[in-house]
């Protein structure tokens, strides 16, 4: 890698977008999230910037769950390379009767790296296995949805 290529790190603080150029940078615009989170916005050490402008680089299309095995698509929309993908991947449980949810909810939230660059303007399709896997229950479904919790953009402006 060139040594003058610029870099911007991207990250997903709670429902808010932060972006950093290191990890204090993070740790300290994570207050603040909060009130970005109510006000759609994200905070980082370049400012307040708008929670559509990472949606806007990367982002997950084509999810599929298929068994034990989830599939999808990620979407690289600027004219940088992106790499060090972290992925939030939610596996909400449905009930079968929500007036009287049970007690024991197995939903939960998991984090994944995405081992692999996404070229510019290019695609990368990746895998995903739920480990321990989601149990089979008969007083629901899961739902599963993936969101995109931080990445690195090189050659960023």
């Amino acid at each position: 890698m060139n040594a003058s290529a610029k870099m911007r790190h991207v990250v997903r603080s709670g429902r808010s977008r932060a972006r950093a150029l290191g990890c204090a940078a993070v740790l300290l615009a994570l207050p603040a999230g909060a009130w970005a989170t109510d006000h759609g916005l994200a905070v980082g050490a370049e400012g307040i910037v708008a929670a559509s402008e990472a949606r806007a680089v990367l982002e997950v299309t084509n999810v599929r769950v298929q068994g034990e095995r989830i599939t999808a698509t990620l979407v690289n929309s600027s004219s940088s390379l992106v790499k060090d993908i972290q992925l939030v991947i939610r596996h909400a449980f449905l009930w079968n009767d929500e007036r009287n949810p049970g007690t024991d909810n197995p939903g939960r939230t998991e984090y994944y790296l995405v081992l692999g660059e996404v070229e510019p303007n290019g695609t990368l399709a990746f895998e995903y296995r739920p480990d321990p896997p989601l149990p089979n229950r008969d007083d629901g479904t899961f739902k599963t949805s993936i969101e995109v919790a931080g990445f690195t953009e090189v050659g960023a402006d």
